[in-house]
């Protein structure tokens, strides 16, 4: 037949039955894709995660914690260590700085367990002040240990890690991330303006030596007073300790 005489079957449009499919299934919930139930579980955790840290800080003060005895200006804080350490371990290593007060090695209060941390109280805070220069990086029972000063009861504003604060790289994210070397050196933090939103990383273990030889009043207070600041040497830092310059002037 010739083609241009054949009839084929009769196309009409199919607009009119559209708002029938729209009211087809009212009860339908589309299934979940892999995408979605994924950024949804990540919402949801970091949703509780938020909801603790909120509910942790609420609860959490250093200064009323029955646990937490002694001067904060004489106590070292020990991190990353062997959950074998015991307290004469801790003793005989540390008294070679000098005569100590009290050693707490800080459990979980469920288990009863080690949580690799630790925080000695000496009796002269010199001898504090030695073994935090010196210490850090000791290998300790096949481990080598991290020595701070006890930030909760000294700096304002301090966060333990567990909420939301700490000064910890060895948990940050993946390999490329993580620490991966032993110590506090080049440990940093963010320090937000309190007025400007500006956020720079400031190397605390250089504020923290700066500190420490300054008077009893002002250490590690130091940080509170510099809400912004942005130097590089531990001169510039000290300047900015007894007045001499000013942070927010080198923005």
């Amino acid at each position: 037949r010739d083609p241009a005489k054949r009839s084929g079957p009769l196309i009409t449009g199919v607009g009119q039955y559209i708002q029938l499919l729209k009211d087809y299934d009212p009860d339908y919930v589309p299934t979940e894709t892999v995408e979605e139930k994924k950024k949804r579980k990540l919402e949801e955790k970091k949703k509780r995660v938020e909801e603790a840290i909120k509910k942790g800080l609420e609860e959490w003060d250093p200064n009323k914690d029955e646990n937490v005895t002694g001067d904060p200006y004489k106590t070292l804080f020990v991190a990353r260590m062997n959950y074998d350490i015991t307290e004469k371990d801790l003793r005989r290593e540390f008294e070679m700085y000098g005569p100590i007060e009290n050693i707490r090695i800080v459990k979980a209060k469920t288990s009863g367990k080690p949580k690799g941390y630790a925080f000695i109280e000496f009796e002269r805070e010199k001898d504090m002040k030695a073994a935090y220069k010196d210490a850090d990086g000791l290998k300790l029972v096949g481990k080598r240990i991290l020595v701070d000063v006890e930030r909760g009861r000294t700096v304002k504003g301090w966060r333990p890690r567990r909420l939301g604060g700490g000064l910890g790289g060895t948990r940050i994210g993946g390999p490329d991330q993580n620490q991966k070397y032993s110590g506090r050196e080049g440990t940093y933090s963010h320090v937000s303006s309190s007025s400007g939103g500006y956020e720079l990383i400031v190397d605390m273990t250089v504020i923290t030596n700066v500190a420490l030889e300054a008077d009893r009043e002002v250490l590690l207070l130091v940080i509170a007073r510099i809400d912004i600041i942005k130097v590089e040497t531990e001169t510039e830092i000290a300047d900015v300790i007894v007045g001499k310059s000013n942070p927010s002037s080198q923005l």
